[in-house]
């Protein structure tokens, strides 16, 4: 991706055959682990009706936005590994540039999303919590966010503000790395997405440890309070316990995400930076199919079924669905 025109003589192009075989394999190996990971995602939640939760909504929704990133992204390692990419001048290219950025934005904005509802689940009221989070609001939400990335990522270029296609520095279908406008475009995405979600989610992650401090929930989790005689004691203790788990957890989420896209962020202001950029794109796109990985060693809920998954016991799964009855009717038929 090139932001801008270049006065270099002749312009850098990022065709090492070494490299560019080592950056192609890496992405593939990103695809092959993002599709089954964020499937996965998506599978345990319609299996059990324990991770069918408000937050999780927006869990599902940012793995169904890594799943449709992984599998347009293996369209890269083929432009990599090929002399003259048989799409490069292409509508098709135009279509991977749009949803390679479409689902960019789309993963910070479920994010932030994801913050404002852990943020107002600790804070406030259960009474409001359902309220703002009824299954109306939460459908509006979700449709506004991708309706808000689709059209930043599609109306600039359509109105010549940049243009998506092949970039022929990089070769990959992003942006068109001729058009002079094409560094103003980043710009513009990066002020209308990716800065103002980061503000919302440290804001709200910050709020809310500064809630769990003040009340003492930190203090109470970490004497093992849950060991407190009183049985209602203990169960209050506990639901603190997996809410700050499960908080954390998402957290995680959230600090994958600014590790993989801040030295991209930062290297496409940056004048000269062609050699890094590409490196740090594919550091991008393994954000991808991180968050599987983060859910099957620290969410506490989705950790437990994707053993049971794994282990082939799916019939334990606990408060199985009717889609979850259905799997099994069907695989002993």
């Amino acid at each position: 991706m090139e932001y801008g025109d270049s006065t270099e003589n002749p312009p850098y192009r990022f065709d090492d055959p070494v490299q560019r075989s080592v950056l192609a394999v890496c992405i593939a190996v990103i695809s092959a682990i993002g599709i089954p990971g964020n499937l996965l995602v998506v599978f345990a939640v319609c299996a059990s009706r324990k991770l069918q939760t408000t937050t999780n909504a927006f869990v599902v929704n940012l793995a169904i936005s890594d799943l449709i990133s992984c599998v347009f992204i293996i369209f890269h390692p083929v432009a990599l590994f090929s002399v003259n990419f048989y799409l490069s001048e292409t509508f098709f290219c135009k279509i991977i540039g749009a949803i390679t950025y479409i689902t960019l934005g789309a993963s910070i904005v479920n994010l932030a999303l994801i913050a404002v509802n852990r943020l107002i689940l600790i804070t406030r009221p259960r009474s409001t919590y359902d309220k703002v989070y009824c299954s109306r609001n939460v459908y509006v939400m979700i449709f506004l966010g991708w309706l808000y990335v689709i059209i930043v990522a599609t109306l600039p270029p359509a109105l010549g503000f940049g243009a998506l296609g092949f970039s022929h520095r990089y070769s990959a279908c992003t942006v068109d790395s001729e058009h002079p406008k094409a560094f103003y475009n980043e710009m513009l995405r990066s002020i209308l997405i990716q800065f103002p979600c980061l503000v919302v989610i440290i804001a709200c992650y910050y709020l809310i440890y500064r809630f769990l401090k003040k009340k003492g929930i930190l203090r109470e989790i970490r004497r093992d309070s849950y060991q407190a005689s009183r049985g209602d004691e203990r169960r209050r203790i506990s639901r603190q316990i997996m809410v700050v788990k499960i908080t954390k957890n998402l957290f995680l989420v959230v600090c994958a995400y600014i590790v993989c896209i801040m030295p991209f962020a930062v290297a496409c202001v940056i004048p000269e930076s062609y050699v890094v950029i590409p490196w740090f794109a594919g550091l991008v796109t393994f954000n991808s199919c991180v968050n599987p990985l983060i859910y099957g060693f620290n969410h506490p809920q989705f950790k437990e079924i994707f053993n049971l998954i794994f282990t082939c016991k799916c019939k334990q799964i606990p408060e199985p669905t009717t889609f979850m009855h259905a799997m099994t009717v069907h695989s002993e038929s």
